[in-house]
């Protein structure tokens, strides 16, 4: 994927809004016995680097990580930690800690597992945001599946999400469904492919290096 540079989109940066970028970090990486979150498809760390691509579309952006990452973070890279009241309970512990700091806004929600989505997928996905009124995700139609961590979280459905929370449960995929959220195909759904292992990272390492 090609470098981007805040010259080559005017649009997106004076349309900041009020969005909040979220970079996941804070999975296991448990099959692919490496954090995900520092592997490095491009030039940088695959976290570092998603911070500098929706930088250039939010008003602000973290990485959100658990407290054994923080050492490794690199001083310059704003940090939410997942707080300890929703630790083990999957991604919506990402959603919800930075909402305990981060009050009447949205939230762009990209894991680090998805090294093939484009930059032009990531642009659609805040327009279709910022022309509606309700939280959007991606949807692949091969597998009839949302991608909850590839979403924005507009700001009138995260009072929904810590009731939702609140009554046990913990499926981010499920809340999408319940709500409703708009639906948008990426270019391709090979975009949303996730990479787990260290054979599907060495094959699309290849790919990206190759183009």
């Amino acid at each position: 994927m090609n470098s981007i540079t805040k010259n080559e989109f005017t649009n997106p940066i004076e349309k900041k809004n009020n969005l909040i970028g979220l970079v996941l970090c804070g999975g296991k990486s448990s099959r692919m016995q490496a954090d995900k979150a520092f592997i490095q498809y491009n030039q940088l760390p695959q976290a570092y680097h998603l911070f500098n691509q929706i930088s250039l579309l939010c008003y602000q952006v973290f990485l959100s990580c658990n407290q054994s990452q923080v050492k490794r973070i690199e001083a310059q890279y704003p940090i939410i930690i997942d707080d300890v009241k929703y630790e083990n309970k999957g991604p919506i512990c990402a959603i919800l800690s930075a909402l305990e700091i981060h009050k009447n806004t949205s939230f762009l929600v990209l894991a680090c597992d998805y090294p093939l989505l484009t930059f032009d997928d990531i642009l659609k996905l805040k327009t279709v945001w910022e022309n509606g009124d309700s939280s959007v995700s991606f949807y692949n139609n091969e597998t009839n599946f949302r991608e909850p961590l590839l979403a924005i979280y507009h700001q009138n459905d995260l009072e929904k999400l810590v009731q939702f929370y609140n009554e046990g449960n913990t499926s981010l995929q499920y809340f999408l469904n319940e709500i409703n959220a708009k639906k948008i195909n990426a270019k391709s759904n090979k975009s949303l492919t996730s990479i787990d292992t260290k054979e599907a990272f060495e094959k699309t390492y290849n790919l990206l290096n190759n183009l």
